[in-house]
């Protein structure tokens, strides 16, 4: 508590002794001595409001930033801080005009706009939002990622159920522009709101023709394969992205689940020999080699994968459960128990608790000592 006080002191104090060199001119001089200028008022009040932004106290920051916009309300930065609060607590009016006003002061901010933009959408303005998205989308530059645009054009239409008119308009656009491969992934984006993947996977591949080395439309396409459970094809596309992005990590990750999926156990192996090499202090690339080398019934790598896993992610319930599904392969019993034990230890999630309590049940069973473990369970409890 000391500290923390001593930090906040440390703070005003500093904004007191560096606002008069920010100062100038006599309406920042102050009446009194001791007595703060606007200027440092102004400052005081801004300091506060993040304070209480990063104490999570939305309310008592809001107004500081309003104090503060009593002595400056030509700042676009406080209205913007206000914005994200007033988002933050589902105000998405307040917040929508907070934006507006931020906008006025800087109309080329294309992150102000696409903030108003998703706060007329949260407030149920979709007509409001939808002609603003398509302002950034039809600037020129890049100066904010289109994709993101898109993806927040395409959930303002399914939040005001005109998805249909989207499709309509975005096929035009595609006439319009047949070269223009981002009017193809929103099209895509679509099908896949609507669950008609096989729709989807058809504009991919389309998109393909015009840009067959296109990222965006590749991890896209194996994605749509992999949710139709066409792991082959979701295989053969990731291979193709690795080969354009060998240090692409997740790609590797991708390709060996669509191997597993698919029953390409040494081809799955001989990846995650591969991401191991790129990223060899990633508990998750363990704990997937673990699972291969369990289906392949290869129980030593098994073991030290499992192992590898536990130690670089000593609190994680998921490395115990493997190490002890390794462990109740090889028969060694002891050890499992005490895999699953730790497992129960670290399970945050009831559904993982569950499975601990299952796994140790199933393990006494089968070694005959169910009985011991219900005569141990009473003990504690009449303890």
């Amino acid at each position: 508590m000391q500290k923390k006080n001593k930090l906040i002191i440390t703070i005003i104090a500093t904004v007191v002794l560096l606002a008069p060199l920010l100062s100038a001119g006599k309406e920042d001089t102050p009446e009194r001595p001791g007595q703060l200028t606007p200027r440092e008022r102004l400052e005081t009040y801004l300091t506060l409001g993040d304070i209480y932004q990063k104490q999570k106290y939305p309310q008592k920051a809001i107004a500081a930033y309003l104090k503060a916009l009593e002595l400056n309300n030509r700042d676009p930065a406080i209205y913007r801080s206000l914005g994200k609060l007033y988002s933050k607590t589902k105000q998405y009016g307040d917040a929508a005009e907070a934006y507006k006003k931020a906008l006025e002061l800087s109309p080329d901010d294309v992150m102000i706009t696409q903030s108003l933009a998703t706060a007329y959408r949260d407030s149920g303005d979709y007509d409001r939002a939808i002609l603003l998205y398509n302002k950034i989308i039809s600037s020129p530059g890049d100066n904010y990622p289109r994709q993101y645009i898109f993806y927040n054009l395409l959930d303002t239409y399914r939040k005001a159920g005109r998805l249909d008119e989207l499709k309509a308009k975005t096929e035009e656009r595609i006439k319009k522009e047949p070269k223009q491969i981002d009017w193809y992934l929103l099209l895509a984006g679509i099908y896949k709101k609507e669950k008609s993947w096989k729709e989807a996977i058809a504009i991919y591949r389309k998109a393909l023709k015009i840009d067959p080395t296109n990222q965006d439309i590749l991890s896209s396409l194996a994605n749509s394969y992999s949710m139709q459970e066409m792991y082959p094809e979701a295989a053969g596309v990731y291979e193709e992205l690795i080969a354009l992005t060998p240090g692409k990590r997740w790609n590797y990750e991708s390709l060996a689940n669509a191997y597993i999926k698919s029953g390409q156990f040494e081809k799955a192996e001989e990846t995650l020999q591969s991401l191991a090499g790129l990223q060899p202090r990633k508990a998750s690339t363990y704990r997937t080699m673990a699972k291969v080398y369990l289906e392949e019934k290869k129980y030593d790598q098994a073991l030290k994968a499992s192992q590898r896993a536990v130690e670089l992610e000593p609190y994680e319930s998921d490395n115990y459960q493997l190490l002890g599904k390794t462990y109740e392969a090889q028969k060694k019993y002891s050890q499992a128990a005490d895999a699953y034990r730790k497992m129960l230890d670290y399970a945050e999630e009831k559904w993982d608790r569950e499975q601990a309590q299952s796994a140790l049940i199933k393990l006494y069973d089968k070694t005959g000592e169910l009985g011991d473990l219900a005569r141990q369970l009473e003990e504690k409890l009449n303890q």
